[in-house]
């Protein structure tokens, strides 16, 4: 039997290596030879037989284009897998081709195409040390089911300067998704419900009907308790409440309440429940509940943003609150999902979805110094993938996406929200017409060492947390730098962000910790329940830190932020950022008591210079001395309202406006903040 790996100019210790793929059959167990055979495209020009001992450092592996592995066995057969050349793309090395109707043992040409893109990047791992122009890898249109994250290592980065691109075949949309199909419904006697009883499924908390999120059945208004209920963990287990403002549930244990407390969005799971004539009791999970009172249960400037029993909070996740179209509930004993249609989705027709897999793709180097880089991801989508803490252990921190894990000041206590996208020790990446829809969790996270990244012309939406986040709230200070490295020099520009943190209200639509030139550039952010861009992290606390700074926030459009949380704004800032520029914005509608331009504490060393503020409780708000050493240039707005009780604040022209009649220069403002002209396809995206 001959077996030819698919490998042209390919250093041999690689070639051979790649014999161990799974996807080329067993590993030969017989007495095996190598055939290294020297090819001018379909011809072989002369084979070099030897035995697998002989040294392959003796042969010249550039002018290798072939290797075939050759058994002993004088009945086999030969199958050729040749390595496709570009044809399409004259400036492309190499190319291979992705679909879903694909196999992975064929070449990876355009009529055989592969069907994984791990195969692909197995495949290019051994052509591409030697590159002399970029490989391109086509995904053809379909959905890609993710059942385990697609990862990319150091191995896999293009060489020489040159990119990998993995990218969309023309005019074809692929998606990479970690949802599964539902379908087998049927309409309940004398109800508006449907139900279907699905197989072994992990727990979710997002369905999707035709491409629309559903809500998982909710209270439609807030209740609050009467006082606390003392238990076996501590004299605050539980939440006595009015039996009038909660129904008899026959799976309590299934319930989750949810509060947004000023800039905090709180989930926390029940235990149980119990009836005492007119007043119920409710169970929380312990030692969660006690983790989130933790956060300010003993300082009554804090109570109004902690899950106290009488701070609101909404009731969610039980089949006696579905009692409107668009709502759904999964009982996880029996598998039941029931759920009530919106007008005009027929369930017998219907495209129901359920994310089961979290991350969808992972980029992760060997550390600082060893990052994956040189790779393009262009034109593809991911879709339905799922995040369940909240179910579990409930979801609760210090502020936007620093979650606590346990109580206490330490790296230890705190996590991230995690995004589906992530990225680690990785430099010269690119998303590029990209889409991040219907998502459980953050869309993309630049997290740690990670720089010289390019986020352009992508979709953001319907994502249950937050769109963007860069850095990390551990980088105020870098005490390893062979372990950590502030995420620096990226740039994010022309995206389209819109209706994000749809599950937790307190997610920034785009949020960076300790980041250093940063570019956040002509974005549009719209529909976002608390701040539009968040910039810096620490408060005041590390005056110290040098390393966020030099940090660009220019352009972009915001409207119709704070929607639900308090205490943000549409561009929000914390800590000292030396040399940080927020220039030439438009924001527009800003809901709550806050403002449209908001330095938080410690926010200090940067400029704020012609910005447009239209409609909201304040243009800008300084509150406190800690604030310092900032400077406020040319601002356009219609809101006469600001507070400045900080430091060394300088505010120089501000130019108030009657409604909407906008001065020419503000008018040059308003229309170059937002996506520039060759990007409006988004526009076109969303209303789809």
């Amino acid at each position: 039997m001959f077996e030819e790996v698919a490998l042209k100019k390919t250093p041999l210790f690689l070639a051979l290596s790649s014999l161990r793929l799974a996807s080329y059959g067993s590993v030969p167990t017989r007495k095996t030879k190598l055939l290294f055979c020297v090819t001018v495209g379909a011809l072989v020009m002369a084979c070099i037989p030897s035995l697998t001992t002989q040294p392959v450092s003796t042969i010249d592996p550039w002018v290798v284009n072939t290797l075939i592995v050759q058994t002993a066995d004088a009945a086999s057969t030969q199958t050729a897998i040749a390595l496709p050349t570009a044809t399409a793309t004259p400036m492309v090395q190499y190319e291979f081709h992705v679909a879903v109707g694909g196999n992975d043992a064929e070449p990876g040409t355009a009529d055989k195409p592969f069907a994984t893109i791990e195969r692909a990047r197995d495949v290019i791992r051994v052509t591409s040390l030697k590159m002399q122009q970029p490989i391109a890898v086509y995904i053809h249109g379909g959905t890609y089911l993710v059942s385990k994250p697609i990862e990319f290592t150091a191995a896999d980065s293009g060489q020489n300067g040159f990119d990998i691109i993995y990218r969309a075949a023309e005019n074809e949309s692929p998606v990479f998704s970690g949802g599964i199909n539902v379908s087998g419904w049927a309409r309940l006697p004398d109800s508006q419900l449907w139900k279907t009883v699905l197989a072994d499924v992990r727990i979710f908390r997002q369905l999707y009907v035709n491409g629309v999120r559903a809500q998982r059945a909710a209270s439609r208004e807030t209740t609050q308790g009467i006082r606390w209920a003392a238990g076996n963990d501590s004299s605050r287990d539980g939440i006595v409440i009015s039996s009038a403002n909660m129904p008899d549930l026959s799976r309590p244990q299934d319930l989750e309440l949810h509060w947004v407390s000023g800039w905090r969005d709180i989930r926390l799971p029940v235990q149980g429940m119990e009836k005492n004539a007119d007043r119920q009791t409710i169970w929380l999970k312990q030692p969660w509940y006690s983790h989130a009172l933790s956060l300010g249960q003993n300082d009554n400037a804090f109570h109004h943003v902690i899950p106290a029993y009488d701070n609101p909070f909404y009731l969610e996740n039980a089949l006696e609150l579905l009692d409107e179209p668009g709502e759904w509930y999964f009982n996880p004993d029996t598998y039941e999902l029931f759920y009530m249609p919106r007008d005009g989705e027929d369930m017998n027709t219907a495209g129901v979805v359920i994310p089961q897999t979290q991350t969808l793709l992972e980029i992760k180097g060997d550390g600082v110094g060893q990052e994956v880089h040189n790779l393009a991801f262009e034109g593809l989508s991911f879709e339905y993938a799922g995040w369940t803490r909240a179910s579990e252990r409930g979801t609760f921190g210090i502020q936007a996406q620093d979650l606590m894990a346990s109580p206490g000041i330490c790296d230890e206590c705190q996590e991230m929200t995690p995004a589906h996208v992530q990225l680690n020790f990785a430099r010269n990446i690119r998303f590029e017409r990209c889409r991040f829809e219907h998502l459980g969790a953050a869309g993309l996270h630049l997290n740690n060492d990670v720089y010289d990244v390019t986020v352009q012309g992508n979709l953001f939406h319907d994502i249950s947390d937050g769109a963007i986040i860069v850095g990390h709230w551990q980088h105020a200070y870098i005490d390893d730098p062979l372990l950590e490295s502030t995420a620096h020099d990226n740039l994010i520009t022309n995206n389209l962000v819109a209706n994000v943190g749809v599950e937790y209200w307190g997610s920034p639509a785009i949020i960076a910790f300790y980041v250093d030139h940063l570019h956040l550039t002509h974005n549009e952010i719209s529909n976002a329940p608390y701040s539009g861009i968040s910039l810096g992290w620490g408060w005041s606390a590390n005056s110290a830190s040098q390393t966020a700074r030099n940090n660009l926030v220019a352009y972009n459009l915001i409207t119709d932020v704070m929607q639900r949380a308090r205490d943000g704004g549409g561009i929000y800032t914390l800590g000292q950022q030396p040399e940080t520029v927020i220039e030439g914005n438009v924001i527009r509608r800003v809901k709550g008591q806050h403002a449209c331009l908001y330095p938080d504490d410690g926010s200090a060393f940067m400029t704020l210079s012609n910005n447009v503020c239209d409609t909201a409780p304040k243009w800008l708000l300084i509150w406190t001395g800690s604030i310092h050493h900032i400077t406020v240039l040319t601002t356009y707005t219609n809101v006469s309202e600001m507070q400045n009780k900080g430091t060394n604040i300088y505010i120089e022209k501000t130019i108030q406006i009657d409604g909407q009649g906008w001065t020419p220069e503000a008018q040059l403002i308003l229309q170059n903040a937002g996506l520039e002209s060759a990007y409006s396809y988004l526009h076109g995206w969303l209303n789809r």
